[in-house]
């Protein structure tokens, strides 16, 4: 489990590494799109001392949380960053998939 309260914009990295991990994290751009609150981490106000309190609360009182989420994260990372269907969104939105698929069946 980790925990990594921003206060500025954007998140900790690049989201896709944020999939790596269960825990609570600051409700700001950029975070709030690779937290599901509650499925795989929790988001939290920002320069809430409290609520981050809560949070990681959450995983002392249920420690089955973190592996729980943390496969959770694995899931949505799989599903939202599929190479395979980012490169034919890409291909289709730059005409190239079209084409190439034409002069193959040609």
């Amino acid at each position: 489990m980790c925990c990594r309260p921003i206060t500025a914009k954007g998140c900790h990295a690049r989201p896709r590494r944020r999939w790596r991990w269960a825990g609570p994290s600051t409700d700001n751009v950029g975070c709030r799109e690779t937290v599901v609150d509650g499925v795989n981490g929790f988001l939290v106000p920002v320069r809430d001392v409290d609520a981050l309190v809560a949070a990681m609360e959450h995983f002392i009182a249920e420690p089955a949380l973190i592996e729980s989420m943390g496969r959770e994260s694995r899931r949505l990372a799989e599903e939202r960053f599929d190479i395979h269907r980012i490169n034919a969104v890409m291909l289709e939105a730059m005409g190239i998939r079209a084409a190439a698929e034409s002069s193959a069946k040609a």
